[in-house]
């Protein structure tokens, strides 16, 4: 009886190792092509309110908006602008609805035959200008005063998903609280970005 308990609890801890190792194994593949790029990093506090929409982009985010309501406080008055194509017109990011700990729905939108190419969340976004491809984009979500989550997404189908397992970041040096287990550091790479603007946080 012990014997099969003690068996029980080993194979239930190693599937949450080889769990845990596929999901940073995944998100190191889709990282790749972010370790050597000038990595920007922005938040709400970047989005700026002086962008004028046209009357298609106004209509794209209202359409977002309805999708995405979480209730308030709701924007889609402000845009951070940010080339990610390389092909000299700036997407924008308007973040849609934002909670109290920092969290944003925000809707990426082209300036360039006007479209929306996705819906992230999160408190921070990091991105890098890719010319002629669409990059990958990561985002980090405040969990707690020592935890987040990373999220992936990449381009897909005319439209930016997020395919991957959140990936769990401890600030600290104990067990999360909220994910569970050790988590990881951020990675060095997004530890390098140059915030686009002041009060980003992580």
């Amino acid at each position: 009886m012990l014997l099969s308990r003690f068996l029980i609890v080993m194979f239930g801890a190693l599937a949450l190792m080889v769990g845990s190792n596929s999901v940073a194994s995944a998100q190191y593949r889709l990282w790749q092509s972010l370790q050597r790029q000038p990595i920007i990093k922005f938040s709400w506090n970047c989005a700026q309110t002086s962008w004028h929409p046209n009357s298609r982009l106004n209509t794209l985010v209202q359409i977002a908006l309805h999708r995405n309501d979480d209730g308030p406080p709701r924007y889609g008055d402000r845009a951070f602008a940010f080339d990610l194509n390389g092909d000299g017109q700036p997407e924008l990011f308007v973040p849609l609805t934002c909670g109290a700990t920092g969290n944003c729905s925000w809707a990426v939108l082209t300036t360039k035959h006007t479209r929306l190419l996705g819906i992230l969340g999160g408190e921070n976004i990091y991105v890098h200008r890719r010319h002629g491809h669409w990059p990958v984009i990561v985002t980090y979500e405040h969990v707690t005063a020592v935890e987040g989550s990373l999220l992936t997404y990449s381009f897909r189908h005319r439209r930016y998903v997020s395919p991957a397992k959140s990936y769990a970041i401890n600030h600290g040096d104990y067990d999360l609280d909220v994910q569970g287990g050790r988590g990881h550091k951020l990675p060095l790479f997004l530890q390098r970005a140059r915030e686009a603007c002041e009060s980003v946080g992580y």
